[in-house]
């Protein structure tokens, strides 16, 4: 089975697709933005602000992460484009408060927590205003989701073996 986890910043889709590609015994396929920008050297705000100057930065990203999702029968994918790029089984949405959001970014990335807030919002406006106007996607719009989870209602594990029954009940 393909699983496709997304969501905004801090939704957990990355910790959530971990628990679950584990309990699948599946890969999960994983390319981050701002693992893109440590490998660069620069912080993830520049690296969204190039990409925004510069399209090639998303288009090279997201041919690589479809090569990688056409290598493997089946995985878990954590991306923002997942829905719309993975060609998965199931596309599973996961949103947050933006308090619990900005909490998980400013534990994850070492910030004082309205820092944090800013970065995400930032983030999460330039990435809707980009892939708009790159791909006409509306990542938004969660009409292309199977399944929509508030994970600030749940642990990642509680999460991830929840995707685990649907998909037991998908092959039912």
């Amino acid at each position: 089975m393909k699983v496709c986890i997304s969501g905004l910043t801090g939704s957990g889709k990355t910790t959530a697709a971990e628990h679950l590609a584990r309990l699948l015994g599946v890969p999960h396929i994983s390319f981050s933005m701002k693992d893109e920008a440590k490998a660069r050297g620069i912080s993830i705000v520049e690296l969204q602000e190039i990409a925004a100057r510069d399209s090639r930065i998303d288009i090279e990203f997201d041919r690589r992460q479809e090569e990688e999702m056409k290598k493997h029968p089946s995985f878990v994918t954590s991306t923002w484009l997942g829905a719309w790029i993975a060609d998965a089984d199931l596309n599973v949405w996961l949103y947050a408060d933006d308090d619990v959001r900005a909490k998980r970014v400013a534990g994850r990335d070492g910030l004082p927590i309205e820092e944090a807030r800013r970065m995400m919002l930032t983030k999460d406006a330039q990435n809707k205003e980009r892939y708009l106007k790159l791909y006409g996607i509306n990542i938004a719009d969660t009409g292309k989701f199977h399944l929509c989870i508030n994970s600030g209602l749940l642990p990642p594990e509680r999460i991830a073996a929840m995707i685990a029954r649907c998909l037991e009940e998908m092959k039912r």
